[in-house]
């Protein structure tokens, strides 16, 4: 799913791609997702800016996440050593995503539920 497609998708089912502010939200998604796998979260283009038009100074980049491929890379990842890298947004790689719902609440837990079960 590209990033574009994992925006939209969790803003008509949840609230938006996650957005990791601090070091404590990076925990809590780092907990969230598989350890093996990439994931999109809500970063875009430079300035690097949160989906909803927010700014924050918590960065978590990898130490090479930002080669940003000559400006062609726009879009945020939280990678597999939980670290942050960039990748293009119209990327038809298939990657998981993050969502800003909070999963402790019972609607989002019937939600989740309900498109689970075939």
């Amino acid at each position: 799913m590209s990033w574009s497609s994992a925006q939209q998708y969790c803003r008509e089912n949840y609230k938006d791609l996650a957005m990791i502010e601090n070091q404590e939200e990076n925990m809590e998604a780092q907990n969230t997702k598989p350890s093996s796998s990439i994931v999109w979260i809500g970063l875009y283009r430079e300035p690097w800016t949160w989906s909803d038009g927010s700014k924050s100074s918590f960065r978590n980049w990898y130490p090479s996440g930002l080669n940003n491929d000559g400006g062609h890379q726009h879009c945020g990842t939280e990678n597999y050593n939980h670290v942050w890298g960039v990748s293009k947004r119209k990327t038809t790689l298939r990657m998981k995503f993050i969502t800003d719902a909070d999963l402790t609440d019972p609607e989002v837990k019937a939600q989740i539920l309900q498109q689970v079960h075939f």
